[in-house]
């Protein structure tokens, strides 16, 4: 092994993040930092394939993030359409604006007393209006499982290679407890919603 060389690939690396824009370049190297020194990359080769393993768990949390958006925007778009009063053209329109501050409120808290006099105006549920989102979101949310499932496959492999560079399992249980709560993230989101467990599973 070579440590300087492995000092000098971690450098590199943590110079040249891949953030998305809107994304914490701080958060993003602290994150590669630590999961760098977790699993004792320490020769160019391993720091490569631990940058990658960052990746994969970063775009996993991406495209759950996506998810979790594209349901909650829809859940906001639809209470504000059912509140009394509301026209036809003002529903075709839509207020992008009250729109916005209802998801953020939903995304925050959704037992905030606004959300809850919302519901009470259109008559209905959250489980309710989550339930008809997530069927008229169905295409999207299929292909971002697939994009989780690709990802999660790509890390598995990855795991494997360090493991083999390696030639020993890890020392340490940090990977696979990022993989199991990944794991269990991926099982909430089925049980969360019921037209997960008839697209590919990710596990």
């Amino acid at each position: 092994q070579n440590p300087s060389g492995g000092k000098g690939a971690i450098s590199a690396v943590l110079n040249a993040c891949r953030v998305l824009p809107g994304e914490s370049v701080a958060e993003y190297k602290s994150g590669l930092s630590a999961l760098i020194q977790e699993l004792g990359a320490d020769t160019p080769l391993k720091v490569y394939l631990v940058e990658n393993i960052h990746e994969c768990i970063l775009w996993i949390r991406r495209y759950r993030t996506q998810k979790h958006n594209a349901i909650l925007k829809l859940v906001a778009n639809l209470l504000l359409n059912r509140q009394p009063g509301r026209t036809p053209l003002e529903r075709a329109s839509s207020n992008h604006s009250q729109s916005d501050r209802i998801f953020q409120r939903l995304s925050s808290n959704p037992a905030d007393p606004q959300i809850q006099a919302l519901l009470e105006g259109a008559s209905t549920t959250l489980a309710s209006l989550q339930t008809e989102a997530i069927t008229a979101r169905s295409k999207e949310l299929s292909s971002l499982d697939e994009n989780i499932a690709r990802q999660f496959k790509m890390l598995q492999g990855l795991q494997a290679e360090y493991e083999r560079l390696e030639n020993r399992k890890l020392k340490h249980a940090y990977l696979q407890l990022q993989v199991e709560n990944l794991r269990r993230d991926l099982n909430a989101i089925e049980q969360h919603d019921p037209q997960a467990a008839d697209r590919k599973s990710v596990v």
